[in-house]
């Protein structure tokens, strides 16, 4: 990426490495620390150009297209929350690993947001700012939904972050959840294979790509690994391995399975709108030490279990 200077305001352009992909999208994933409402406030008034061109809204950028934008002015970093107070479950020079509540977003999606995951780890470590990604996700090599539980890795230098990024996209991460799931599976274990792809006209939204089913973009590989533990008053408790790790993939690939989270609120069969947690919880994860290259293995202080089921399925409650 390359950033200019003009007429006392900053000109931003990159190129684009692979696509195709909506312009929208490539802009959010490349603006560090700038929301999508405000990606496209930038496009609406035509501070954004495509090879030279004023971009539209809806416009598709592809591999080798320069895009420009014009007067931009950089985003402010989130602020550091001592107050917040996480559990600290691993910590060595190079990495930071925590145990989140549930409700609790993994980061902020603008500077001004508080209450995060993000803003605990800025305070507990003041540098990692310079530690590798985007503004507003400074050391982060994985993320959990708000309405999860558990483990979080950060990367505090710049040189552990590149390494375990590569190590969660050569799979040699080993992610274990558990889950609280309505109904008893069929099967002591299984793995399931179904592709995944964002729903056709619901932003945020991943579908099973079953045969017949309209997809925006292209289907992507899946593969969860489960085993049931427990089975209790219509109840389920499933240790999970994401071995692939797509936005929602335990959650779609659940409730294809005709077994859906406790306490889902977009793809259980008793969803309830006013949840914001869902009995999911991201138990341990096993990696290399980026330094020393020993292997690792983080657990949570307790494991979810058939005990909390109650809290998390209003129907159950009522």
């Amino acid at each position: 990426m390359a950033m200019s200077r003009s007429n006392n305001n900053r000109n931003w352009s990159a190129a684009v490495e692979a696509g195709p992909v909506r312009l929208d999208k490539w802009l959010h994933d490349n603006l560090s620390g700038h929301s999508r409402a405000r990606v496209r406030e930038l496009i609406a008034g035509g501070r954004v150009r495509v090879n030279g061109k004023r971009a539209k809204k809806g416009d598709q950028v592809d591999a080798g297209d320069v895009i420009e934008v014009q007067g931009l002015i950089a985003a402010e970093g989130p602020a550091a929350e001592p107050s917040l107070g996480l559990p600290v479950r691993f910590e060595v020079a190079e990495l930071l690993e925590v145990e989140k509540h549930w409700v609790m977003p993994t980061h902020p999606l603008s500077p001004e947001e508080t209450g995060t995951v993000v803003n605990f780890a800025l305070a507990h470590v003041p540098g990692l700012r310079g530690a590798g990604g985007k503004a507003l996700e400074p050391g982060l090599v994985h993320r959990l939904d708000a309405g999860t539980q558990g483990l979080v890795l950060l990367a505090k230098t710049a040189e552990a972050f590149e390494f375990m990024r590569h190590e969660f996209k050569m799979r040699r991460v080993k992610k274990i959840y558990r889950a609280l799931v309505r109904g008893e599976p069929k099967r002591k274990a299984g793995e399931i294979t179904v592709p995944l792809g964002r729903h056709p006209s619901r932003p945020g939204l991943m579908v099973a790509a079953k045969p017949g089913v309209k997809l925006r973009g292209r289907p992507l590989e899946a593969l969860t690994r489960y085993r049931r533990l427990e089975s209790e008053g219509g109840v389920s408790l499933l240790e999970l391995e994401l071995v692939t790790g797509h936005m929602h993939q335990l959650r779609v690939h659940l409730a294809w399975l005709g077994h859906p989270l406790l306490g889902d609120d977009r793809y259980g069969d008793h969803a309830d709108p006013g949840s914001r947690a869902f009995a999911l919880q991201s138990s341990q994860l096993s990696f290399t030490h980026p330094r020393n290259r020993g292997r690792v293995t983080v657990s949570v202080e307790q494991f979810l279990d058939l005990a909390a089921a109650g809290r998390f399925d209003h129907a159950i409650r009522r």
